[in-house]
């Protein structure tokens, strides 16, 4: 047994998932609403038998691993040593060793680099860079507790790391690097990006004094996604979930400074919004959530921004306005009191209307109806009624209007038709060959299936599933001993087959079974018969008689299967 899978055998996973969500018995197996997306009708199922939580609407989870990875956004080896933790279980699986054969572990290369950064700044010959952020009002114990850094330049630090073991691939894949021995944050501040467990994952670059761009931040990798990571998350998640609250704000500076002044439950973005993984990812300490950004136009507009990703993730949204400021930083140094603000912050509705009063007299009849209009939209989007009755009564109070008039207008809006990409994978109907494989593994209808079969594995167009079914059939009933096997994937096949079957009898599921089998016959025949007729009209064909030949016998092969 792989050390994987002795980890997942000792790992509950009713007990796991219940962590994030209340499960409620449905025959063999616990269902209810996703933790992944915001829903009505229940697609998370958890089955105790076969160990996984999957989410048919998103198609994401699976074993103990892969949930704690897709729940918590974590890289494979995080979910792996938290569950070895919880299971007893001592990690000795060659791993660091490959990776260091490969130029080294990409995490362990990422604390380095913070590590050198740390020592850096501290140095007597970069006594100044230390003052610089002295005079910014920063204490040494902040300091030290968000591990601020110096990039004294790229030798040195390309040096250091080699000397480590890091390998010139990985360091220059890492993006801490943009060529060998130019290190990209030279002459800046540094401030480590961290993900939710507290492993740097990216870097943030600042400027000290004037110059282009001021803020300067790790490219996207393997580990680093900005979209994703919320700066100051990992040392803010105990006390965001000890006040019931979380500040958003923008950037570095606001955050470390609002944890100097004591509002340790504040988080930063990075990007120009908050996007709905880093809701998502809050969502799970806190549904109370402030956006405090930059009161600039390009602070605003990512205001709205958010605004727009939390509709229906289920939160409560206040907007906090630092008056006389640029942002909290200045405010906090001007001496202003920023808790007065978190108590008196508007609801996002209520920060709509009043910015919009900025543009529209909204004492006057036209004033009100043009603010209606242009909440209209954001209103068509609510999914809840409950929620749109609140953000309805809300609108007449700031307004002074009686709901019937605004459900009227809300009545009359139609949503202008826009081509919309669907994510990957959102609400997809599993295919063929992904039922085929979930009909064997969860009935082990591998005699049917070569019963029945009118071709071989051979037959079988390459793709990603196909190539799944093929290691399965190979392995039969023992395909659970396999490792080169997905089997977190064949085992959500599976729990979908054996939903959809849950009140069927015996009969019903192996005609459903041979039916799949059936067209699974009939797709390779007509792709075999539409690959013959191409050659066949092709004016190169050197042997048409042959074609002709096999054409022929593919009809009467058709005409047995009954395709004919």
């Amino acid at each position: 047994m792989s050390v994987s899978a002795d980890i997942e055998s000792r790992i509950d996973i009713l007990e796991l998932a219940s962590r994030y969500v209340t499960l409620k018995k449905t025959g063999a197996n616990y269902k209810w609403l996703s933790p992944f997306k915001q829903e009505k009708t229940p697609s998370f199922v958890v089955s105790p038998a076969k160990n996984i939580a999957y989410c048919f609407a998103t198609h994401r989870g699976g074993g103990p691993i892969k949930f704690l990875m897709e729940v918590e956004n974590l890289e494979y080896r995080e979910a792996l040593e938290i569950l070895a933790k919880e299971a007893g279980v001592e990690l000795k699986t060659g791993y660091r060793e490959r990776e260091r054969d490969a130029g080294g572990d990409i995490y362990d290369l990422h604390k380095a680099a913070k590590d050198y950064y740390c020592r850096t700044l501290r140095k007597p010959e970069h006594a100044d860079k230390l003052a610089y952020l002295l005079d910014r009002g920063l204490s040494m114990e902040t300091i030290d507790r968000f591990e601020l850094g110096f990039a004294d330049g790229g030798k040195p630090h390309w040096t250091d790391l080699q000397s480590r073991g890091f390998g010139e691939k990985m360091l220059l894949e890492s993006g801490i690097f943009s060529a060998p021995w130019r290190d990209k944050f030279t002459g800046r501040i540094t401030f480590p990006l961290c993900n939710f467990t507290g492993h740097p994952v990216g870097f943030t670059g600042r400027i000290i004094g004037s110059g282009e761009p001021k803020y300067l931040n790790s490219p996207a990798s393997q580990i680093f996604d900005k979209s994703s990571i919320l700066y100051g998350l990992h040392l803010a998640k105990s006390e965001i979930t000890k006040a019931d609250k979380v500040v958003i704000v923008e950037g570095q500076m606001d955050t470390v400074a609002l944890h100097q002044a004591g509002y340790r439950y504040a988080v930063g973005i990075s990007g120009s919004a908050l996007t709905r993984d880093q809701i998502r990812l809050l969502r799970r300490l806190t549904k109370n959530l402030y956006l405090c950004l930059d009161t600039d136009r390009a602070g605003v507009m990512a205001t709205f921004a958010s605004i727009e990703n939390m509709i229906n993730e289920d939160v409560n949204l206040s907007v906090i306005r630092v008056e006389g400021a640029k942002d909290p930083d200045e405010f906090l140094k001007a001496g202003g009191d920023f808790e007065s603000l978190v108590r008196s912050a508007p609801s996002h509705i209520a920060f709509f209307i009043r910015h919009a009063g900025e543009r529209h007299n909204i004492e006057s009849i036209t004033g009100k109806k043009a603010v209606v209009d242009e909440l209209l939209p954001m209103l068509k989007r609510l999914q809840s009624p409950i929620e749109l009755d609140l953000y309805v009564r809300e609108i007449c109070r700031e307004l002074d209007l009686g709901s019937e008039s605004v459900y009227e207008a809300l009545g009359r809006y139609r949503i202008k038709p826009t081509a919309v990409v669907e994510p990957e994978n959102e609400n997809r109907a599993f295919g063929l060959t992904e039922c085929l494989i979930g009909y064997l593994a969860e009935y082990g209808y591998f005699h049917l299936f070569w019963e029945n079969f009118a071709y071989t594995v051979a037959d079988l167009p390459e793709s990603e599933t196909t190539i799944l079914l093929r290691r399965l059939l190979d392995a039969g009933d023992s395909y659970t001993q396999r490792e080169d096997l997905d089997l977190d994937r064949i085992k959500s096949l599976a729990l979908a087959i054996q939903e959809e079957n849950a009140d069927s009898n015996t009969e019903t599921t192996e005609t459903r079974f041979l039916s799949l089998v059936r067209s699974l016959n009939k797709s390779i025949f007509e792709r075999e018969r539409s690959r013959l007729i191409a050659t066949m009209r092709d004016a190169s064909n050197a042997d048409p008689t042959s074609t002709m030949q096999a054409y022929e016998s593919l009809l009467k092969k058709g005409k047995k299967l009954g395709f004919l």
